[in-house]
């Protein structure tokens, strides 16, 4: 599990974590090795910083990452790396005291943990989303399993916090005037926040602890039969803790559709998602054909996915409803499906506007939203052509003036004060 958000909407939290992880760039050296790599958004960052990169996560693409692991079970052997990274990761590790001692022994004596953590964010990749940490948690954490803490910063303070509570609110419409007002708040809220001393009230921290000894207690596991990725191989760590695969089970009876012959699910979620989504689909409709469109990417993968009748192979990283191609929109539609599956990454289909209109184009004669809370909900035209956000947007902008006019004096009127105290 790992960080995905680094660009706008979310702009003030994305950018908060870049420019952090670039304050801490001279604490990397020699190997690194990449917790929760995903994507891996950070690689270009480091890699001129360090001798090897190496990313490490228990699900994605091959193509994203280069050993399928746990972070609280790393199969790589003890003192292998100089540098360990694990970015937006902690919050969803129920056990993160085994995490810091595993990373422990990961390192060698005198290497480094690079760590950014939320202290106030929404409910995500739920239900695996357990903590939120302030300071004192990080350093208890860390200084427990044999680290010594170089650097623990807030990622900004009260007014960065603020809006991106706001951009967040904003977020469950996608429409044009709630980007602009993205980029407006996120304008003001950073110069505010420049100005500000207080950060007790921050979105996150960013920590680098050097490893000084090794952590109190039982070793996690024992060494023998670890592959090791120094030898520049595939390795993939097999025991019961990472093999077992999260997993959601999904209820179709709800639905008025009783039958569906051809199924298409779109990749606009978590690979194991999409596996669950699957598996549910072929126990609630037997015999049924499921197609799914993805990236490149995620195409090995998803044939390891028994019962998958066919794959669509769409060409960029993100969806996008402009730049799909023609003759891509006709093969899907030619197959006349009788149900369009699209995969929610947050409750309430936050971003997904291009993915709607994708559902749309498919032509499919029933669509529905899975989230991860194992809701099945049904996507109705009004939805999924985006008409309830040119109306929602209105409303909202109606509604941003008015908050912007009320919040940015007091927030300046608060500055002043401020100035005027310390003076």
């Amino acid at each position: 599990m790992s960080l995905r958000r680094t660009a706008s909407p979310t702009t003030i939290e994305s950018e908060s974590i870049l420019s952090a992880l670039q304050s801490v760039l001279g604490y990397a050296k020699g190997s690194l090795l990449d917790v929760g790599c995903g994507e891996m958004p950070y690689r270009y960052l480091f890699e001129s910083s360090v001798s090897r990169y190496v990313g490490i996560d228990r699900n994605g693409s091959e193509g994203s990452r280069n050993i399928i692991g746990d972070a609280c079970h790393l199969p790589i052997k003890s003192a292998s790396f100089d540098t360990l990274l694990s970015t937006q990761v902690l919050e969803h590790l129920p056990e993160p005291e085994i995490f810091f001692r595993e990373a422990n022994r990961a390192l060698r004596l005198g290497g480094h943990l690079i760590l950014t953590a939320p202290q106030a964010w929404e409910v995500h990749e739920a239900p695996h989303d357990y903590y939120r940490y302030t300071r004192y948690g990080l350093r208890h954490l860390a200084e427990k399993a044999g680290f010594r803490v170089m650097v623990l910063q807030p990622r900004g303070g009260f007014f960065a916090l603020l809006g991106q509570m706001l951009i967040t609110q904003l977020r469950m419409q996608n429409g044009l005037v709630e980007k602009v007002a993205q980029r407006v708040i996120a304008r003001v809220f950073k110069f505010l926040d420049r100005r500000n001393p207080m950060k007790d009230d921050t979105v996150g921290y960013v920590m680098v602890a050097k490893k000084e000894g090794a952590a109190s207690g039982s070793p996690i596991h024992s060494e023998p039969g670890f592959p090791s990725p120094c030898r520049g191989e595939e390795a993939s760590f097999q025991d019961n803790t990472v093999s077992r695969e999260k997993s959601i089970d999904y209820s179709f009876s709800d639905l008025s559709l009783k039958k569906a012959q051809k199924i298409l699910v779109i990749r606009s979620s978590r690979m194991w998602h999409i596996h669950s989504i699957a598996r549910s689909l072929k126990r609630s409709f037997a015999g049924a054909q499921i197609s799914i469109l993805a990236q490149p990417s995620a195409e090995k993968e998803l044939r390891k996915e028994g019962g998958v009748e066919n794959i669509f192979i769409y060409g960029g990283s993100n969806f996008n409803a402009f730049k799909i191609g023609l003759g891509l929109i006709r093969e899907i539609r030619s197959e006349k499906f009788d149900l369009c599956v699209v995969p929610y990454n947050n409750p309430y289909g936050q971003g997904y506007f291009h993915v709607h209109l994708i559902a749309l184009l498919s032509g499919a004669r029933y669509k529905v939203s899975c989230d991860k809370e194992s809701r099945v909900k049904k996507l109705s035209v009004w939805r999924l052509s985006g008409l309830s956000q040119i109306i929602h947007a209105f409303v909202d902008g109606v509604l941003l003036i008015g908050v912007i006019g009320l919040i940015v004096p007091s927030a300046v009127l608060v500055a002043k004060l401020w100035r005027r105290r310390d003076n």
